[in-house]
């Protein structure tokens, strides 16, 4: 009896072992892949934006994306192979937005850190702590569920600038390469809560 129970204990750890060194890799993806998106602003319950994502170009350097709204308003926008945001609308960001940093396991903890400027002459700059904290079924999808949190400094075009904390939990999708599901938010400059929104995968 002794001898199962310590044959059961080896293998509930040499599976748990195995779990946690699974990786989750940089995604291939290709042209005409598409991820379709509803962001609701979680204080009022209103839609705020109904676009989809679809990839039009691929290269060395990264992914060039078209988004079109509801409304069949399009743009153009760019990340790197990692899926980061090198240009996203009207924004900016260098060196990139840094929010996914492939291989993916449990466990893993990494910088974000990044500045940004936009096309109305407002810059700013984050630094947040990302932590990949488990898999998590979004729907049908198995994801791997990251965490976010550290502070943002803004500076307006007119000169003023402050500072917040700002966290989210991202829900990433490893099977079609998309975050399934996303919750942000923030504080003003005073501390008190100011954004919070939820972006969920509306095609898959």
């Amino acid at each position: 009896m002794r001898t199962l129970v310590a044959a059961i204990a080896f293998l509930v750890l040499a599976s748990a072992t195995a779990s946690a060194q699974t990786q989750v890799n940089r995604p291939q993806k290709k042209v005409g892949d598409t991820c379709s998106y509803k962001q609701i602003d979680d204080w009022t319950g209103v839609v705020t934006d109904e676009y989809s994502l679809t990839i039009a170009s691929v290269s060395d350097r990264g992914y060039g994306f078209v988004k079109k709204t509801k409304s069949g308003a399009l743009g153009n926008f760019e990340t790197t192979l990692d899926l980061n945001a090198l240009s996203w609308g009207d924004t900016t960001y260098t060196p990139d937005s840094e929010y996914l940093a492939f291989p993916l396991y449990v466990g893993k903890t990494w910088e974000v850190k990044a500045s940004y400027t936009k096309t109305n002459g407002m810059r700013g700059s984050y630094e947040l702590v990302g932590t990949v904290v488990g898999e998590e079924k979004i729907g049908e999808l198995v994801t791997v569920k990251i965490t976010y949190e550290g502070h943002y400094r803004s500076t307006m075009s007119n000169g003023n600038s402050g500072s917040g904390r700002m966290k989210s939990v991202r829900w990433y999708a490893p099977s079609i390469g998309c975050t399934a599901k996303e919750v942000y938010e923030d504080t003003n400059w005073a501390g008190s809560p100011y954004n919070r929104n939820t972006r969920t995968l509306v095609n898959n």
